[in-house]
């Protein structure tokens, strides 16, 4: 029997209204130079998403949706994204706060890049992503210690054991 689809999109949702009539899928790596490239253009001040957001009877019609796709040729890329699903937690899944996030992650990716990431630990990769996340959203969300620990707890494994070896 094969595994159970989800019972919903596993993206997020950056904009827009989800009755929308056009639905733009984003499918991004938080590594990749193309990536990179495309998320500059739709979330940075003054790009498509504040053109968008701008017009609502436009913004009505279109919605935005990101999905977390890491390449498996850059090993630091699948730790940046589960760092994306603990900041989504923390801020309570609220776009505008997703999209500062993207935003910061992708302005700080050549601090991830193979050249400066491939020695980091997974903990380390977890940490400079917290230090974004709480640089990026700390008037928001309480100061930057209080995101960076609230992030930080849900990247935490000290619940696994040796006989619940695996995150549940």
């Amino acid at each position: 029997m094969p595994p159970p689809l989800p019972s919903h999109p596993l993206g997020v949702r950056l904009l827009g209204n989800p009755s929308a009539t056009l639905v733009v899928e984003l499918f991004q790596d938080f590594c990749c130079p193309f990536s990179r490239k495309m998320s500059m253009a739709l979330n940075q001040p003054g790009g498509v998403f504040d053109q968008i957001g701008a017009d609502p009877a436009l913004a009505a019609k279109v919605e935005f949706i990101f999905y977390n796709v890491p390449q498996p040729w850059h090993p630091q890329s699948p730790v940046m994204h589960e760092c994306m699903f603990a900041v989504a937690l923390a801020v309570d899944h609220d776009p505008e706060k997703l999209k500062k996030y993207i935003r910061a992650i992708f302005n700080a990716w050549p601090t991830f890049t193979d050249l400066h990431a491939a020695d980091k630990t997974r903990k380390e990769l977890h940490s400079m992503c917290a230090d974004i996340a709480a640089d990026a959203l700390a008037d928001e969300m309480g100061g930057a210690n209080a995101l960076r620990e609230k992030v930080l707890s849900h990247l935490s494994f000290g619940h696994l054991t040796e006989e619940e070896p695996n995150v549940s």
